[in-house]
Parts: structure tokens; sequence; C-alpha cells
């Protein structure tokens, strides 16, 4: 069976931004996921992107693997974050009982 598709969103902050497209996709072999891409950048937001979006100050925000990535309009030039951090080893505190 074909995969359903839906038109999607696109977010666009400003005109120097690039354009960030999401997308739902119902697919019986990958099961439910939503789709990110990048117009002008299109290797960035590969399939295993689980989320992104445009945050308060206009950077990308985006997370792959346990890794979170930000990228400022002028690390796309360099085509790297300025900043990368693997949440994986992140435990929550031990509970105490009292």
């Amino acid at each position: 069976m074909a995969p359903s598709v839906d038109l999607g969103w696109i977010w666009k902050p400003t005109s120097a931004h690039p354009t960030l497209r999401a997308r739902y996709l119902e697919d019986l072999e990958r099961g439910n996921a939503i789709e990110f891409a990048l117009d002008e950048y299109p290797g960035l937001l590969d399939s295993t992107v689980e989320w992104a979006t445009w945050d308060s100050l206009g950077q990308l925000v985006f997370a792959r693997a346990g890794r979170v990535a930000k990228y400022r309009l002028e690390d796309f030039v360099c085509g790297r974050p300025s900043f990368e951090e693997n949440l994986e080893a992140l435990a929550p505190p031990p509970t105490t009982t009292a």
C-alpha cells in the first residue's frame, strides 16, 4: 500500500530564513511519522529527524537520535550548528522517600 501523505505546513519566520516544511506521513511499513525538510538546505533534515522548529529567536532547533542541534542564520553558511549536544546519557535525579 502506498503511503498517505498530507500537504503539511511551511514556516519561514522572515525572508532571510530557509523554508521549514513538515508533513505527516502515514505508512504501514514505517509507521506514522512527520517528515521535516529545509527547501534551501535539502540534506540537513533527513528521515532520522524526530522534530524541528524555529525558536523565538529565529534559530532552527531540531532533534535526531538523542542529539539536539541549533542553527543560527549564519550557521547555515558554514554548514555546522552553533550548538549540538547528546542528551542520551541524561537521567532524572534520584527520587528520595521520606
